[in-house]
């Protein structure tokens, strides 16, 4: 994977971050008050928790970025999914 592609990817993270956090922070809006605030700011420490497998490879350069963030958003949740992407996104790799 070239530089530049690295740099997209983690350019799309950045901003599907930062969408989602506006989008958290007009829904604490809407509920009003502090403690919309507080857990808008708690589902974003969650969403950066849950896609730390895709952000680390994505970091690492991962030969298997695209397999692993598909992995991470469509079985993350069942927690095995989640572990595994994390094991995999932290795996050596070897190189051909």
């Amino acid at each position: 994977m070239t530089q530049r592609v690295r740099w997209m990817t983690t350019q799309r993270l950045a901003i599907l971050s930062a969408v989602l956090m506006a989008a958290g922070l007009l829904l604490a809006a809407w509920a009003g008050g502090l403690g919309g605030v507080l857990v808008s700011v708690a589902l974003v420490a969650l969403l950066g928790l849950y896609m730390l497998p895709s952000i680390l490879a994505s970091d690492a350069n991962h030969r298997h970025l695209a397999a692993i963030v598909a992995l991470n958003v469509l079985l993350g949740w069942t927690g095995l999914g989640w572990l595994v992407t994390l094991e995999w996104a932290l795996r050596p790799q070897r190189r051909a």
